[in-house]
């Protein structure tokens, strides 16, 4: 049977039991009390943990996400109790994950300060035998990954099967352009949600000279002013089969928007991603073959266009790609807003990838003729100055707040029948779906449906 335990430094003693009531001191004592397989959780509560760092010797694996072992911020009110771990000095990576039945572990909520630390925040890795020895199925889920001299996450060639990266704040990280955000050189992993930025690298590194980082799906994740050091850029997806890469923002990135190349890199998919204001290349395409690349709006990078190496490249195909004014509703900066206007020459410019993906960043459902961009253009523009009367309603503000935090992967979805009335505005012919997302701490209310608003 599952069991949580908890660490409270503000009354929390090592030598307790580790109940709620008689919490544990440390985090390494509380992991400590987490048995391999059971499911067990352990809530850590407000405070700043300076301690040796946690790795496989600490944490047991499992067997299932179902039967996870999760270390992660007691629930509190934002959503969670601010925990940072920071070991200091002497340490090669805050958290390491090495071994074969190093997996199914979930890491939560933590804020990860790598400051002094050698390397990364971050490690998932081998022992002596990549191909026998490496850690898989670790979940990294809204932690904060900031101020390691190397990455911010490494996962290394030949690493484990599934890692999850999700809602994660990755910063600061890096001291060449060989350190990055999300250094990812493994196989069917998962990125959505993440916020990537100031990393002296690339933000998202699905990439290994060797090869073999394969089926791995990259989306909504908002990458801006990475490649702060020598020749990098927003992202690279490169050295495998079949890697998505769809519904992203990438801007103001000291370099190349997006590279597609290198070591076997074929049939990749590189769908409705905003493109805009990078230094180098909007979409830079070399040492490849079989991509797709459609839908995306580049706009305001050194070159708006997807720019194929024909001497080293085959079979790539770039179509319904928006490199015109595509009117956003605030391209200029420094806080953006990506979303289009109506006119936009983006609205309805899509091809039909409905095959990959059928929502846009926002999680609204995308409606053939698709746009192009990260954003499917909604006719929220009516309701948007009635937001604080919409939001005020009970029914809806009750179902925002009763939102599960710890329901992964994805957003969180309540679907209920609503009869609301907003005084000034009238709904005919139809009915009109009203959705409430909060993404990087940003509340955004969409409507969609065949009405019409008056």
């Amino acid at each position: 049977m599952a069991t949580t335990y908890y660490t409270d430094q503000s009354i929390g003693s090592d030598s307790n039991p580790g109940t709620e009531a008689s919490p544990k001191l440390t985090m390494a004592a509380g992991a400590s009390l987490l048995s391999v397989g059971a499911g067990d959780t352990l809530l850590v509560k407000t405070g700043t943990y300076v301690e040796p760092a946690l790795t496989e010797g600490n944490i047991p694996g499992s067997t299932s996400w179902g039967l996870a072992t999760r270390i992660a911020a007691y629930p509190g009110s934002a959503p969670y109790d601010v925990v940072t771990l920071a070991p200091g000095g002497g340490t090669t990576s805050v958290f390491s994950f090495a071994g074969a039945a190093t997996k199914y572990i979930i890491i939560e909520g933590i804020i990860v300060d790598a400051t002094g630390v050698l390397n990364n925040c971050v490690k998932i890795t081998f022992f002596t035998d990549p191909a026998t020895t490496h850690a898989s199925f670790i979940r990294l889920l809204n932690c904060e990954l900031k101020n390691s001299l190397s990455n911010g996450i490494l996962n290394t060639r030949p690493a484990g099967d599934g890692c999850e990266y999700l809602y994660n704040h990755v910063h600061h990280n890096g001291d060449t352009d060989h350190d990055h955000g999300i250094y990812h050189a493994g196989v069917n992993g998962l990125g959505i949600g993440n916020h990537i930025h100031d990393n002296s690298g690339f933000g998202i590194h699905n990439f290994e000279n060797n090869g073999g980082v394969h089926n791995n799906v990259w989306h909504s994740n908002d990458v801006h002013d990475n490649a702060l050091v020598g020749i990098a850029g927003g992202a690279i997806i490169g050295s495998g089969t079949n890697n998505q890469f769809y519904n992203n923002l990438l801007y103001d990135n000291q370099g190349v928007g997006l590279m597609v190349r290198y070591s076997g890199s074929n049939n990749g998919k590189v769908y409705n991603n905003t493109i805009v204001g990078n230094l180098g290349e909007a979409v830079s395409v070399q040492f490849s073959s079989g991509d797709i690349i459609r839908n995306n709006i580049l706009r305001g990078n050194g070159t708006n266009a997807v720019v194929i190496d024909s001497g080293t490249t085959s079979s790539i195909t770039a179509s319904n790609n928006v490199t015109v004014d595509p009117l956003f509703v605030d391209g200029a900066g420094p806080t953006y807003d990506f979303h289009l206007t109506p006119g936009s020459p983006a609205i309805d410019a899509g091809f039909d990838v409905s095959s990959v993906l059928t929502t846009d960043y926002d999680g609204n459902t995308r409606i053939l003729p698709f746009d192009a961009g990260a954003y499917e253009f909604t006719s929220s523009g009516n309701i948007n100055s009635s937001v604080a009367e919409a939001t005020a309603v009970g029914e809806s503000a009750t179902m925002v707040i009763a939102a599960p935090i710890n329901t992964v992967p994805g957003a969180q979805t309540i679907t209920t029948n609503v009869q609301t009335a907003i005084a000034g505005i009238s709904v005919s012919g139809g009915a009109i779906t009203m959705r409430v997302t909060v993404l990087h701490g940003t509340l955004h209310v969409t409507a969609s449906g065949a009405a019409t608003i008056s």
